[in-house]
């Protein structure tokens, strides 16, 4: 016997400057899902499409950083109720100065997060949230072992 298969959407857009075309992005991707099968300013709008259409979200995400010349780099999961229920903050930056080469410094614009959060239980299953140079990391893959 097969337990009923869920379906999940993922999508990816290219940020710009601009908070509402970007919105308007993921506003797409979750209509394109939304037709695909898949059911259910910025984060307000996904959070209402999110329970309009009864779809979890999960989306990265630049927040105000504590110093206003950073941001926070995030991925948040909105539940199908619209509601954000995990947020995480990228905790490893990608630093790099190569000699008489360049010079690439993510924490020159990005304010470093605390913590690593356990995968946590989803309509689709266990879901981890990482960032990019943060899946690389032992402690990252090492926490979904759970």
């Amino acid at each position: 016997m097969f337990a009923k298969m869920a379906l999940v959407a993922v999508g990816q857009i290219t940020s710009t400057a601009s908070m509402a075309h970007n919105l308007k992005q993921c506003q797409l991707l979750v209509k394109k899902a939304v037709k695909a099968g898949a059911k259910a300013p910025f984060v307000l709008g996904l959070q209402a499409e999110a329970k309009r259409e009864k779809l979890p979200i999960h989306v990265g995400i630049h927040e105000p950083g504590s110093d206003p010349q950073k941001v926070k780099n995030t991925v948040v999961w909105i539940n199908e109720n619209g509601e954000i229920t995990q947020r995480y903050q990228k905790i490893h930056l990608f630093d790099v100065e190569i000699k008489d080469g360049p010079v690439l410094k993510e924490s020159n614009s990005v304010e470093l997060g605390t913590k690593i959060l356990p995968p946590f239980h989803t309509p689709v299953g266990k879901v981890a949230s990482t960032i990019c140079v943060c899946s690389i990391w032992h402690a990252v893959p090492k926490s979904c072992e759970s």
